[in-house]
């Protein structure tokens, strides 16, 4: 049984030994976790399913070192908050969808799609949500400017 965050950082990390780059304890009720792309799906999976995380939002980000992306669960019964921080390269902007996984990111994934040009391989539906069919494609207005 998970009773702070020091047990949810221990299970995370014998399930996940060489996956997490980073942990930030934010505060006693709040985790940041950094992991690398390509295991954002498993380690998701495995907050969602196996440790009833409930999945809460996204947050995307053009920053200087490339895209952020960072990924709310909320662990309900111990009320601690856990954050995938994810960093993709401004000239790849891609990252595995998880709509397969938690149906309710679909929307999401679009909105950062539609403002930040970051395209979500295996979505069934990543069309426009916000931006005008006639919005200029290529024209992204949370990307920072050209330095």
């Amino acid at each position: 049984m998970i009773m702070n965050i020091e047990d949810l950082i221990r299970i995370i990390k014998e399930k996940f030994p060489k996956q997490i780059s980073g942990t930030e304890i934010i505060n006693p009720q709040r985790l940041l976790l950094g992991i690398d792309k390509k295991d954002l799906f498993k380690i998701s999976g495995f907050l969602f399913h196996d440790l009833d995380c409930r999945y809460i939002i996204v947050s995307a980000m053009d920053a200087k070192e490339g895209f952020e992306l960072v990924y709310h669960f909320s662990h309900d019964k111990s009320g601690i908050i856990i954050n995938l921080d994810v960093v993709i390269p401004h000239k790849q902007p891609e990252i595995e969808s998880l709509v397969s996984l938690i149906p309710g990111i679909e929307w999401i994934e679009r909105e950062i799609h539609d403002f930040l040009g970051i395209d979500f391989p295996n979505h069934p539906n990543l069309q426009r949500l916000f931006l005008a069919e006639s919005w200029e494609e290529g024209n992204y207005p949370y990307r920072r400017k050209a330095e």
